[in-house]
């Protein structure tokens, strides 16, 4: 079975650790940016891919969609406020316009699946924030079920604390470590009908992540303008 995650830096640091699962990381990019322009618009050779690539995803068995972390600890309450609107009409947009961009990619082939929003760490994360991110779940939920879209939702078997990552379990910014991801194994299995390896020993493997650490660097140096 051929697994893949696409998605932010919290795509990496979940399924990093799972040897089986190839990892698209595409920076810093949201939930509205993939709603408003598509999922085929990020697989270009500026973000790693090869010319003509655009249907790579395609070709796997499962593919985990990791997206929304930034749209809710920066972009919802802003985006209400600037328009005057209620944040709940944010919420509704934006999920709709994201799961569009699944469809519109996929189509019913049922490889999709589409990772609930992670949680971050306590100095990341206001209580407001926290609300955002479970509204923002709790849509996603409801629309992939009424869509037939398989939906992920960890954060039952997480180590969390006050609906953050629990110390010791973090990797000091707003990820999950990625040697404790282990409590993700019985929800993937779930999906996948089989068991994945989860290696607890874990360290960066060259092969897979050499073209994520290039990407930080360009990002760092400014040489890419991350989407938003």
């Amino acid at each position: 079975m051929r697994l893949a995650v696409f998605g932010d830096s919290h795509a990496e640091a979940l399924f990093a650790a799972f040897p089986c699962v190839d990892i698209y990381w595409i920076g810093p990019v949201t939930m509205h940016r993939i709603g408003r322009d598509g999922i085929a618009s990020m697989l270009t050779p500026r973000w790693g891919f090869g010319r003509f690539r655009k249907h790579v995803l395609r070709s796997y068995d499962h593919v985990f969609l990791s997206f929304g972390e930034i749209d809710s600890r920066e972009h919802i309450g802003r985006v209400a406020q600037r328009n005057a609107i209620d944040t709940g009409l944010v919420i509704d947009d934006l999920t709709e316009r994201y799961l569009d961009a699944v469809e519109a990619y996929f189509g019913v082939s049922g490889v999709a699946v589409v990772v609930c929003v992670p949680p971050v760490t306590p100095y990341a994360n206001t209580t407001e924030q926290k609300d955002l991110r479970d509204r923002v779940n709790a849509a996603l939920a409801k629309k992939c079920e009424s869509r037939g879209i398989s939906f992920l939702d960890y954060r039952k078997t997480a180590p969390l604390e006050d609906r953050c990552i629990a110390d010791g379990h973090h990797d000091g910014n707003v990820h999950f470590d990625p040697a404790g991801t282990g409590f993700l194994a019985p929800c993937l299995e779930a999906i996948t009908s089989q068991a994945l390896v989860h290696d607890a020993c874990y360290q960066e493997q060259p092969d897979r992540l050499q073209r994520h650490r290039t990407l930080r660097a360009r990002l760092k140096r400014g040489l890419l303008r991350p989407f938003q």
